[in-house]
């Protein structure tokens, strides 16, 4: 187990905000209100990482850096600016998700003005060395995909297949097309895949007891497919954002979301991230 998380923080008010890192959105407003705080290993590179902020109105769609939608944004107070914040940070020892004790890998500040709103999406970048040793994900070795369109059936029938089988709560199958995105996380931090798998499976069993695994299955064109990762990933959204997995809200409005980033590996889908 690493003793040093490195974190990213994401706060937005009155307005939606999404995070990328290295082309690959990786935190957004749009499913949390308050502040989001992950650790990111998986979707750090050796040398300089390229970090991105992208923030619009509430009321609007967000485009990332590609060019697709987002969600909901929070409340904002009449008169008062949006804006957001997104901070990469190494925290202290033993601090593993305190902000007061983290020294600030770099950061970004987006605001908008309410009277001046044009209803445009900003972006902003930095791009920061991180310290420690990061791999070569097997990402970043496939080729990049030449048409999503091409593949949208393909991960049409992938994300149905995972989703009916999660609502029938059957949670093997998830985990096996998930099973090197495992092997990736468990490099990045590291633990052992076994137990990483494990975890995740008593996690997914757990929520299938507490009746969280139903799930509203999309339809094709229902499913938004966002290209990441330099072309060679493919994250699944909905038409509102969100993840396109997600299950049904309970009885207080919450749901749980499963992020899919695909890659097509000789006519099969692996999620990747």
């Amino acid at each position: 187990m690493m003793e040093r998380l490195v974190m990213l923080r994401l706060q937005a008010d009155g307005c939606r905000a999404e995070v990328w890192l290295n082309d690959i959105p990786v935190a957004s407003s749009v499913t949390q209100t308050g502040a989001l705080m992950v650790p990111v290993h998986e979707y750090l590179l050796p040398g300089d990482n390229r970090l991105q902020l992208v923030v619009s109105p509430a009321e609007h769609r967000l485009p990332g850096p590609v060019g697709t939608s987002g969600g909901p944004g929070g409340p904002r107070l009449l008169g008062q600016p949006a804006r957001a914040r997104v901070r990469l940070m190494l925290p202290r020892l033993g601090q593993p998700g305190h902000e007061a004790h983290a020294r600030t890998l770099t950061e970004i500040q987006l605001e908008l003005d309410p009277e001046a709103d044009t209803g445009e999406s900003r972006v902003e970048e930095r791009v920061v060395p991180v310290p420690a040793h990061w791999p070569r994900w097997r990402w970043q070795e496939l080729p990049p995909i030449r048409s999503v369109e091409d593949v949208r059936p393909l991960i049409t029938r992938f994300v149905r297949l995972v989703g009916t089988a999660l609502a029938q709560g059957d949670v093997d199958g998830l985990l096996q097309a998930s099973q090197l995105r495992l092997e990736d996380v468990a490099q990045a931090y590291g633990q052992s895949t076994a137990d990483l798998a494990q975890r995740w499976r008593q996690r997914l069993v757990q929520l299938q007891q507490q009746g969280a695994l139903r799930l509203a299955l999309p339809q094709g064109r229902d499913i938004v497919l966002r290209p990441c990762g330099g072309g060679r990933l493919v994250q699944c959204d909905g038409d509102d954002g969100l993840p396109v997995l997600r299950s049904q809200p309970d009885a207080e409005g919450h749901r749980v979301y499963w992020p899919l980033r695909i890659a097509v590996l000789r006519g099969h889908c692996h999620v990747m991230r």
